[in-house]
């Protein structure tokens, strides 16, 4: 099964993972994969991490950086919408060190555990950039047991079409962090 893991910005998908993380360890249960849990100080979002499963090794992704702004933005004003950055600067060698993880689990070694892939979006769906050896181990099935990857409102579509020729209609089944976990 492939369960697919959807919601908007701060609509407690992080949250969701943390209890099923919580959850998988009671039962004695093994994770692979990788979850990007937010860096807060002071209640504001300052970074993103790479969790890596099982080993529980944890890699800076992201830091936040202020967006640049065009002629005739006013940034004192907050005008976001012609900034010409991101606001996250993501870190090369962690993309790299992800993908280098998810590398070693082929359909002849597939990941063992539940696998978790948190997150997928527009540059693994629409530049091939990202996490492209995650992306790789979903199509090609490289999984023992079930898989979990986190995806966003407006790719679900492309995810499910995606993934569906690869699991079958009733091999995957879409989720908001208010479902009850998979075991």
């Amino acid at each position: 099964m492939l369960y697919l893991l959807t919601g908007g910005r701060q609509s407690g998908k992080t949250t969701w993972l943390k209890g099923l993380m919580t959850a998988a360890r009671e039962r004695g249960l093994r994770l692979d994969g990788l979850v990007t849990p937010a860096v807060f100080e002071d209640d504001r979002k300052v970074a993103i991490d790479a969790l890596l499963l099982p080993d529980g090794i944890t890699l800076r992704l992201a830091d936040w950086q202020k967006p640049v702004f065009t002629a005739g933005a006013d940034a004192a004003a907050g005008e976001h919408r012609s900034a010409t950055a991101m606001p996250w600067k993501f870190h090369a060698a962690t993309v790299d060190a992800v993908n280098t993880h998810f590398a070693a689990y082929t359909p002849d070694a597939p990941a063992p555990g539940f696998l978790l892939v948190d997150e997928l979006g527009w540059m693994e769906f629409n530049d091939n950039g990202g996490y492209v050896e995650a992306m790789r181990v979903l199509d090609q099935h490289a999984f023992a047991g079930d898989a979990l990857a986190v995806i966003r409102p407006e790719l679900l579509q492309a995810a499910v079409a995606r993934w569906t020729p690869i699991m079958g209609g009733s091999g995957i089944r879409v989720i908001e962090p208010d479902a009850p976990l998979p075991f």
